[in-house]
């Protein structure tokens, strides 16, 4: 006689373990290359890269200067654009001078200003107006200006002396004196065809 032997009972599977970060990179799209994010044109992104790219390649870019850099660069403008003013006796008319051949003339005492081409690139370093009309500037590299005008016209004169002229001097258009920066005093009394030294003292 046979004994009947029950079936095993069937067992149930061993749950799987699963790596949450595998999965995770498993279903994530694959990553972008540089190229796809830089032509994928998000709120202006593409066009200020490529902008900012030109202008590095071309030397547009650059950098602004320090609070500091700026107001010593200021400074620096002001004193290259001190002027020194003559005024015509007897007359509202002024002219006023500074570095680099600049000349500007006033009728008002002042109350405004034009500018006058003079053709020099000198610093102007003194100046003398016998009259309205007459005025004589000089400066540094032997310059001497004299306008007989108003300065409508300037006309560079010819110097006695390479060196720079710190003061002049003028009575009419024709007669002017001179110092150099060498303390040497010139004459002349037929608007600069002559010149004669002046002994110093």
């Amino acid at each position: 006689m046979y004994k009947r032997v029950p079936p095993p009972a069937p067992t149930a599977p061993a749950p799987q373990k699963v790596d949450s970060a595998n999965a995770v990179a498993a279903n994530a799209p694959p990553p972008q290359s540089d190229q796809s994010l830089q032509d994928k044109p998000i709120a202006g992104g593409r066009e200020i890269s490529k902008r900012a790219k030109s202008e590095i390649a071309t030397g547009a870019l650059e950098l602004r200067s320090a609070p500091e850099a700026e107001t010593i660069t200021a400074m620096r403008l002001a004193k290259s654009r001190a002027y020194a003013t003559v005024t015509a006796p007897n007359s509202n008319a002024m002219w006023r001078f500074a570095s680099a051949g600049l000349v500007e003339h006033s009728t008002n005492s002042g109350s405004t200003w034009t500018i006058q081409p003079t053709g020099v690139v000198a610093d102007l370093l003194s100046a003398s107006a016998p009259s309205a009309k007459i005025c004589w500037i000089a400066g540094r590299d032997a310059t001497i200006l004299r306008t007989t005008d108003a300065g409508a016209h300037w006309t560079k004169l010819a110097a006695p002396t390479a060196a720079d002229i710190t003061d002049i001097f003028a009575v009419n258009a024709s007669q002017a004196t001179i110092t150099t920066s060498a303390h040497e005093t010139y004459i002349t009394k037929d608007a600069a065809h002559t010149w004669s030294r002046v002994p110093n003292p």
